[in-house]
């Protein structure tokens, strides 16, 4: 189990969050640098940004509280850990970076920052190499069980990818 985590912190945990640091101080600046001395009326982009943004914080709270103790921001497995494949979990394996991609993409609608988009949704190759880690670990815990979870969902996207 030591192992998994010590390779999620180098693999995704360190470079994940710096990219997400740089992401956000570019929407900040971004947003301040068009709307400074201008009062912002927001759009219909803005609008769709902040459901986004609401509809993916709701997502991973309800994942969170469907995991339960199952629940970690690290990668491992407890002795009574137990796979989950209820709420959105029937649908997709990993909803929670479905929500985190669906707030950052919201945040950049939001703001009106191109740069920021594509600089945040360079931690998507991370989370696609995290997923192929914690799918692993996955079927190292809960075998055959795992597999079959593994045809019957998408990893990512309902019922697309």
């Amino acid at each position: 189990m030591q192992s998994y985590m010590r390779r999620d912190l180098f693999v995704f945990a360190i470079p994940a969050l710096s990219i997400f640091a740089a992401g956000l101080a570019i929407f900040g600046w971004d947003f301040v640098r068009r709307f400074r001395g201008v009062e912002w009326t927001p759009s219909w982009v803005a609008v769709v940004g902040a459901l986004m943004v609401v509809a993916g914080i709701a997502n991973n709270i309800a994942c969170q509280v469907t995991m339960g103790r199952s629940y970690s921001g690290f990668l491992v497995t407890r002795e009574d850990h137990q796979l989950i494949t209820r709420g959105m979990y029937a649908y997709v394996r990993h909803p929670i970076y479905l929500g985190v991609i669906c707030v950052t993409t919201g945040i950049a609608l939001f703001t009106t920052s191109l740069l920021g988009l594509i600089v945040l949704w360079g931690v998507i190759p991370f989370f696609l190499r995290r997923i192929r880690l914690e799918e692993q670990m996955l079927l190292d815990k809960f075998g055959p069980d795992y597999e079959a979870y593994m045809e019957r969902t998408k990893k990512l996207v309902p019922f697309l990818y």
